[in-house]
Order: structure tokens, then C-alpha cells, then sequence
């Protein structure tokens, strides 16, 4: 079965301004909550003082699977960020990463009901 295609062409309109950026969270001003994805109340103390947040743009991979095809592999994983917020995302590697590498923010593409993030791997640093 061939792995599903992560690059859709644009879409033609906008987004709302209403809706948030799709890399962001919210920041609770009341109790210093972070939550993914952004609401407008927090979900922790429930305070209604909350704005929206850019995410880091690194981070360090917690976790990771293959997805395997007939004629190629991807690697997709969860990123711990330093926010407090751990999200899903592609890996930009044809290599087997390994847990606790370090990873950057590359884009946010639309698929589905919600975007899909997209990690690049850093090669691992030798000491």
C-alpha cells in the first residue's frame, strides 16, 4: 500500500483570521500553562486570561515509528519542546533517527483536519 501523499496542492482561499496559527499555543497568563492545540480558556485553572504563543522551533525527539511502503519509508515521531507541549510530526531523515537527537521546526503542512509538522533531523554531534 503506498504511503499517503503529505504535499497537496494549495489551497486557493485563505484561512479565517479567526483561526490560529497552526505552530502556536496558548499561554495562560493566570497560572503559566501551556496547551496544544490553543483554546481559549485554559484547561488547567480555567482562567480565560490566555493568548496565543509561537512554539519553539527546536526540540528533541521523544519517541519514533517507520512507516514502511512497497518502494519507501518515512519516519514520524513525537518532539518534545521546551514549551512543556510534546507534538506529532513527519521527520525530514531517510536514515533511523535515534531518541533524544535534536530536531527543528521546518513547516506546518495542510493535510486532513489539521496541519502536519514537519521535523529536520539533526545529524548527531559528535564530542
Amino acid at each position: 500500500m503506498p504511503l499517503p501523499d503529505l504535499n497537496p496542492p494549495a489551497a486557493s482561499a485563505e484561512a479565517p483570521e479567526s483561526t490560529p496559527p497552526p505552530y502556536a499555543c496558548s499561554h495562560c497568563h493566570d497560572c503559566g500553562y501551556n496547551n496544544f492545540p490553543p483554546a481559549d480558556v485554559c484547561p488547567k485553572c480555567w482562567s480565560e486570561s490566555t493568548t496565543l504563543q509561537d512554539l519553539s522551533r527546536e526540540g528533541i525527539l521523544y519517541s519514533f515509528s517507520t512507516l514502511v511502503g512497497r518502494d519507501s519509508s518515512q519516519f514520524v515521531g513525537y518532539v518534545d519542546l521546551p514549551d512543556k507541549i510534546r507534538v506529532f510530526g513527519l521527520l525530514t531523515t531517510t536514515d533511523r533517527p535515534d531518541c533524544g537527537t535534536p530536531v527543528s521546526f521546518v513547516e506546518a503542512r495542510p493535510v486532513g483536519n489539521g496541519p502536519c509538522f514537519v521535523f529536520d533531523v539533526s545529524p548527531t554531534q559528535e564530542a
